[in-house]
Formats: structure tokens, C-alpha cells, sequence
């Protein structure tokens, strides 16, 4: 959102209709999610020091590398068939 903003593809007057929707707008239903993913990092306040959590942390890597996985999967196969679309062309 900031570099949305930012670079002038989001308007600030945008973000706050985002965020505050009327209350017959269906996003106005969205509930919050906890903050079981989330990660503060290289945050600077006041000279106060965080501490990370090692288990969200190592949660969070081993879910960046199944998806990593994911990815590459999709992406053998799809690369397996544009070869056989292209050894079909000749």
C-alpha cells in the first residue's frame, strides 16, 4: 500500500475508503485475521528492541519453501508443455 501510494497508483483517499468501508459495502464484513504470519522486522522505535520469535519465524520459512516448491512444480510442468506444443510444431 505504501508504494502504491507512493507512486501515485493508490490515492490516500483511496486507502481510507479501503479501510473504512460503509456499512452496507460487503467488505465491511471482513473480519481481522490474527497476526499468526506476521513478522515485524528491522522495526526502530524509540531505541526499543524486538525480539523475534524463532518458532514464527522458522513457521513462516518452512511455509515460503513449500510454496517455493509449489511454484517450481507448476512451473516443470508448464515448461514441459510448451516443449511438447513446440515439438508438435516442428
Amino acid at each position: 500500500v505504501f508504494v502504491d501510494v507512493a507512486i501515485g497508483k493508490l490515492s490516500l483517499e483511496k486507502v481510507e475508503e479501503l479501510l473504512n468501508p460503509a456499512e452496507n459495502d460487503p467488505r465491511a464484513n471482513i473480519k481481522v485475521l490474527d497476526p499468526d504470519y506476521l513478522i515485524l522486522m528491522d522495526i526502530k522505535y524509540d531505541g526499543v528492541k524486538f525480539v523475534y520469535d524463532d518458532y514464527a519465524c522458522e513457521r513462516f520459512k518452512r511455509n515460503l519453501v513449500d510454496s517455493l516448491g509449489d511454484l517450481q512444480r507448476k512451473y516443470a510442468i508448464r515448461e514441459s508443455m510448451i516443449k511438447s506444443l513446440e515439438d508438435l510444431n516442428g
